[in-house]
């Protein structure tokens, strides 16, 4: 990835995604990060590098690869009063979770009477990757766009990426970012 100006210093889109993701976990304990290889690998893209050794298995956890599972264990997670950082390895796998997103996550606070809201951030990677199959390579916002509910952030640069990713952690309410 290019890298990118902020403030005085040059930094990637994955060392800003990853700052934000530190310095909100620091703030409030009940964040976690789940997805594919986010723990042991330090994730596929590198995103979550070294937030293991500071947050520990039990705030950084390595999901099996099924995309409808942990976004769903996401959904009662933040019923609960956690805040779920969720990342897909691909936003084409979205898909397959699809009911999570487009039933559960986004109508909970509708559905409930204003009862349960769902602050889950579901992150990750969107568009054509280098070297990967069509099966990895899809851009799906505009399909997530139209659903009430949710809001969506796409950052152009590392700057935004850290900003946003902070604000959406913070939401109460869902945002795939």
């Amino acid at each position: 990835p290019l890298p990118s100006r902020e403030g005085n210093r040059v930094i990637q889109f994955r060392e800003a995604l990853r700052e934000a993701m530190c310095e909100e976990m620091r703030k409030d304990r009940r964040i976690f990060l789940m997805g594919e290889e986010v723990a042991q690998y330090n994730g596929a893209y590198k995103v979550s590098q070294g937030m293991l050794d500071e947050f520990g298995p039990q705030r950084i956890i390595d999901a099996p690869i099924s995309e409808n599972g942990f976004a769903g264990l996401a959904v009662g997670a933040a019923m609960y009063g956690l805040r779920p950082i969720i990342e897909f390895m691909s936003w084409s796998f979205s898909l397959v979770a699809a009911d999570q997103l487009l039933n559960n996550v986004a109508k909970m606070l509708y559905m409930s009477g204003g009862q349960w809201g769902c602050p889950v951030v579901f992150r990750g990677n969107n568009g054509a990757g280098g070297q990967l199959g069509s099966t990895h390579s899809w851009t799906v916002e505009s399909m997530f766009a139209t659903v009430p509910g949710v809001k969506i952030a796409i950052p152009s640069c590392p700057a935004d990426a850290k900003g946003l990713l902070k604000q959406a952690i913070r939401d109460p309410n869902p945002v795939i970012f």
